[in-house]
Protein backbone atom coordinates (compact mmCIF):
# COMPACT_ATOMS: atom_id res chain seq x y z
CA UNK A 1 0.00 0.00 0.00
CA UNK A 2 1.34 3.39 -0.56
CA UNK A 3 1.04 6.10 1.69
CA UNK A 4 1.29 9.51 0.43
CA UNK A 5 0.74 12.93 1.80
CA UNK A 6 -1.63 16.00 0.38
CA UNK A 7 -0.28 19.20 1.44
CA UNK A 8 -3.15 20.65 3.77
CA UNK A 9 -3.75 24.62 3.17
CA UNK A 10 -1.10 25.56 5.94
CA UNK A 11 1.20 22.90 4.40
CA UNK A 12 1.16 25.13 0.96
CA UNK A 13 4.22 27.73 0.12
CA UNK A 14 2.71 30.96 1.80
CA UNK A 15 5.57 32.57 -0.35
CA UNK A 16 4.91 33.30 -4.07
CA UNK A 17 6.23 30.67 -7.13
CA UNK A 18 7.12 30.33 -10.27
CA UNK A 19 5.00 28.27 -12.77
CA UNK A 20 8.11 25.51 -12.59
CA UNK A 21 8.11 25.35 -9.23
CA UNK A 22 4.98 25.04 -8.80
CA UNK A 23 5.03 21.91 -11.48
CA UNK A 24 8.28 20.39 -9.42
CA UNK A 25 5.62 20.64 -6.06
CA UNK A 26 2.55 19.29 -7.64
CA UNK A 27 4.51 16.87 -9.37
CA UNK A 28 6.57 15.47 -6.37
CA UNK A 29 3.23 15.66 -4.25
CA UNK A 30 0.91 13.22 -6.99
CA UNK A 31 3.68 11.29 -8.50
CA UNK A 32 2.61 8.30 -5.96
CA UNK A 33 -0.96 8.61 -7.57
CA UNK A 34 0.39 7.78 -11.40
CA UNK A 35 -1.81 10.61 -12.54
CA UNK A 36 -0.94 12.67 -15.62
CA UNK A 37 0.58 15.45 -14.92
CA UNK A 38 -0.17 19.07 -15.57
CA UNK A 39 1.89 20.66 -17.80
CA UNK A 40 2.82 24.54 -18.19
CA UNK A 41 0.54 24.47 -21.62
CA UNK A 42 -2.37 23.53 -19.31
CA UNK A 43 -1.45 25.90 -16.37
CA UNK A 44 -1.64 28.47 -19.58
CA UNK A 45 -4.82 27.42 -21.12
CA UNK A 46 -6.91 27.18 -17.85
CA UNK A 47 -5.65 30.42 -16.80
CA UNK A 48 -7.18 31.73 -20.64
CA UNK A 49 -10.44 29.88 -20.28
CA UNK A 50 -10.48 31.42 -16.27
CA UNK A 51 -10.74 28.53 -14.58
CA UNK A 52 -7.52 29.21 -12.63
CA UNK A 53 -6.73 32.84 -11.62
CA UNK A 54 -4.05 34.47 -13.69
CA UNK A 55 -0.84 34.88 -12.01
CA UNK A 56 0.33 37.89 -10.92
CA UNK A 57 3.85 39.26 -12.32
CA UNK A 58 4.43 35.69 -13.22
CA UNK A 59 4.07 34.31 -9.47
CA UNK A 60 1.20 31.54 -8.26
CA UNK A 61 0.20 32.58 -4.64
CA UNK A 62 -0.94 29.30 -1.81
CA UNK A 63 -4.76 30.33 -3.44
CA UNK A 64 -3.01 29.30 -6.96
CA UNK A 65 -1.34 26.71 -5.96
CA UNK A 66 -4.32 25.33 -4.22
CA UNK A 67 -6.36 25.89 -7.92
CA UNK A 68 -4.07 23.51 -9.91
CA UNK A 69 -3.44 20.56 -6.98
CA UNK A 70 -7.78 20.70 -6.65
CA UNK A 71 -7.55 20.31 -10.32
CA UNK A 72 -4.73 17.84 -10.94
CA UNK A 73 -6.55 15.48 -8.61
CA UNK A 74 -9.90 15.73 -10.23
CA UNK A 75 -9.48 16.28 -13.96
CA UNK A 76 -9.20 12.60 -14.27
CA UNK A 77 -13.15 12.03 -13.49
CA UNK A 78 -14.75 15.43 -14.07
CA UNK A 79 -14.22 17.94 -16.75
CA UNK A 80 -12.44 21.45 -15.45
CA UNK A 81 -15.05 23.35 -16.23
CA UNK A 82 -16.75 21.09 -13.45
CA UNK A 83 -14.37 20.88 -11.40
CA UNK A 84 -13.53 24.61 -11.61
CA UNK A 85 -17.52 25.68 -10.94
CA UNK A 86 -16.72 23.51 -7.64
CA UNK A 87 -14.01 25.27 -6.31
CA UNK A 88 -16.19 28.58 -6.83
CA UNK A 89 -19.06 26.97 -5.18
CA UNK A 90 -17.17 25.33 -2.00
CA UNK A 91 -14.89 29.04 -1.87
CA UNK A 92 -18.04 30.62 -1.49
CA UNK A 93 -19.65 28.73 0.90
CA UNK A 94 -16.64 27.53 3.47
CA UNK A 95 -13.70 30.34 2.57
CA UNK A 96 -10.82 29.05 0.55
CA UNK A 97 -8.83 27.78 3.18
CA UNK A 98 -11.72 25.27 4.84
CA UNK A 99 -12.82 24.56 1.40
CA UNK A 100 -9.00 22.95 -0.11
CA UNK A 101 -9.05 20.89 3.09
CA UNK A 102 -11.79 19.18 3.02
Amino acid sequence: MIEIHLPRWEELPSIELYKEQVLELLDQAIRPLNLKPITSSMINNYTKLGWIPAPVKKKYSRKHVAHIFIIALLKDVFEISEISSGIQLEKNRLGFSEAYNR
